[in-house]
């Protein structure tokens, strides 16, 4: 997983990117070189600029400041970028909360999985490290409440990624049985529990499959006194229900029904 770090400066970033409002003023060193590429900053546009000091990348965040936009630019820059093992993300002035998202955007971008990859570059250049520059106060807490979303997505995407002759349901189930580090309750109803509750459903699909059917129920107490919420959500490995009237073509992607 990429390592964010906040700070002031970066000495160690192959590139900085710089988000760029449409209609912003730019130094002249840098106004030159937009205008020659007709960048202004609008939302999915970016300039490079070589300096003295290394390579800036010019995203273009839009006309209005918002938490989507800066978390677009954070993509785009990742994107350009993504063959840098260090990249800075200058949020210098930016409120907390769009900071942040900044930072969220690029790291969701930069998300890869190389557990399934047979052959790989070790010397490929390959996105390590984030370094969020700011010197705003509130910025670290902001940072906190976005890195738990990118965390969460990223735990979701792994999942996702995983062919299921090796996500089966018991390891899916050892998955989710670390968020009890996070004070999480995990119950696992087997197949004589699920016959209790009458869930012959869930039974007569799994009964396809060599992996016997599991149900699981995460529980987490809150930190509030309010009336409990219940997510529900598929979670299923692989899709076998109703797999004789499917056609055959594109059965692949039947892995990715717990997405």
């Amino acid at each position: 997983m990429l390592k964010v770090r906040i700070g002031a400066s970066a000495p160690k970033a192959d590139a900085t990117a710089v988000p760029v409002l449409k209609g912003d003023f730019l130094p002249d060193h840098l106004r030159h070189a937009a205008a020659a590429e007709g960048f202004s900053g609008g939302a999915g546009t970016s300039c490079d600029v070589f300096t003295q000091t290394g390579q800036l990348l010019l995203v273009g965040v839009g006309p209005s400041p918002s938490e989507p936009a800066y978390r677009a630019a954070g993509a785009l820059a990742i994107a350009r970028l993504q063959h840098s093992r260090r990249v800075a993300l200058d949020a210098a002035g930016l409120l907390p909360a769009h900071a942040a998202a900044f930072a969220l955007g690029a790291c969701l971008r930069g998300w890869r999985t190389d557990k399934l990859r047979t052959i790989i570059d070790a010397d490929a250049p390959r996105l390590a490290a984030i370094d969020l520059l700011t010197d705003m106060p509130g910025v670290e807490a902001a940072w906190e409440a976005a890195e738990a979303s990118w965390r969460g997505v990223s735990f979701a995407r792994d999942l996702v990624a995983e062919p299921s002759d090796t996500l089966t349901p018991s390891g899916f189930i050892d998955r989710l049985e670390r968020l009890e580090k996070a004070g999480i309750e995990v119950s696992v109803l087997k197949r004589r529990a699920l016959a209790h509750e009458g869930l012959g459903g869930l039974l007569a699909v799994g009964r396809g499959s060599a992996h016997p059917p599991r149900l699981v129920v995460l529980r987490w107490p809150g930190s509030i006194e309010a009336a409990p919420i219940a997510f529900v959500g598929k979670g299923i490995t692989f899709d076998t229900g109703g797999i004789s009237i499917k056609p055959a073509d594109r059965m692949w992607e039947m892995r990715a029904d717990m997405a």
